[in-house]
């Protein structure tokens, strides 16, 4: 059962001080290693999560967001800027793309 706050997934470690806000706020799956995320957990995560913290390592790419829930409504990616290229993002997909510093302003407000 889904409770009232939106479900985030963290693909890879983030600073401590980010992941506690995170877990304040989302209820937030965060990595216990460092490790990437292979693509099938890739798939997985998006068909669930209401928010996708990615790497800029991470590929996210139309095939991956075809596959996305209809839940899925940010993808915020932590980095200097986004690597998601516009163009791969399926017409009509509902969802927004940002960067974690712009995330983190947005959550500061709440």
């Amino acid at each position: 059962m889904r409770s009232d706050r939106l479900m985030a997934a963290v693909t890879r470690r983030l600073p401590e001080v980010v992941e506690r806000r995170m877990d304040e706020l989302f209820d937030v799956e965060l990595r216990t290693n460092d490790a990437p995320m292979t693509r099938p957990e890739l798939v997985e995560t998006v068909k669930r999560v209401d928010i996708l913290v990615p790497c800029i390592t991470d590929t996210i790419d139309t095939s991956l967001l075809a596959q996305a829930g209809p839940q899925l409504k940010l993808i915020a990616n932590f980095g200097a800027g986004l690597t998601i290229s516009m163009s791969a993002l399926p017409y009509g997909a509902g969802f927004w793309c940002a960067t974690l510093l712009e995330l983190w302003q947005m959550i500061r407000l709440i």
